[in-house]
């Protein structure tokens, strides 16, 4: 814990060595562990690290980072019900129109805050001649991304219908 409170960095992230476009995600992750081992969402490495994520995952596209980001913001929030619940479902929908086949890939379709375009060609309906994309992790970061945004106002069922006719091996 206290490694971890040593690690981050005056603007209140952490920093991921290897690549610093996953500020999001290790910075997520790194709240995630303090959290889960004792540090109480007042204390101030909290408060900064949310104030980090809440900035970078409103632009964010990778799948692991908007899935962290979710299972963040909603643990730092006590209850089912609080002021990350809007930009808990908005991450969401995000994190939901990157399905294909009940699979997520590295990134999602991003849209334009004011009328939902999406900015990215979106993946979200899929034809029946598309080979299926994605691959077992980031699906699994995916479905506990929204998983955890049903629990804010997020209907995750669309996207858990498709992960499970996946696996079964009943997908389109």
């Amino acid at each position: 814990m206290a490694f971890l409170k040593d690690r981050q960095e005056p603007r209140g992230n952490w920093a991921y060595r290897y690549n610093q476009d996953h500020a999001l995600g290790i910075t997520a992750l790194a709240g995630l562990a303090l959290m889960e081992n004792g540090v109480e969402a007042s204390d101030p490495v909290i408060g900064k690290a949310a104030e980090v994520v809440t900035v970078l995952a409103k632009r964010s596209d990778q799948t692991y980072d908007i899935s962290l980001a979710i299972l963040f913001l909603a643990r730092v929030q006590k209850g089912q019900t609080g002021p990350n619940d809007k930009l808990i479902r908005r991450l969401a929908t995000r994190l939901a129109g990157g399905e294909s086949g009940g699979m997520w890939t590295y990134t999602v379709p991003l849209t334009d805050e004011e009328d939902g375009a999406t900015t990215q060609p979106s993946n979200r309906r899929r034809s029946r001649s598309r080979p299926r994309e994605g691959d077992n992790s980031n699906t699994q970061f995916a479905l506990l991304g929204l998983w955890a945004a049903g629990r804010h106002g997020f209907d995750p069922n669309e996207s858990l219908r498709a992960i499970d006719s996946h696996f079964r091996g009943d997908a389109e």
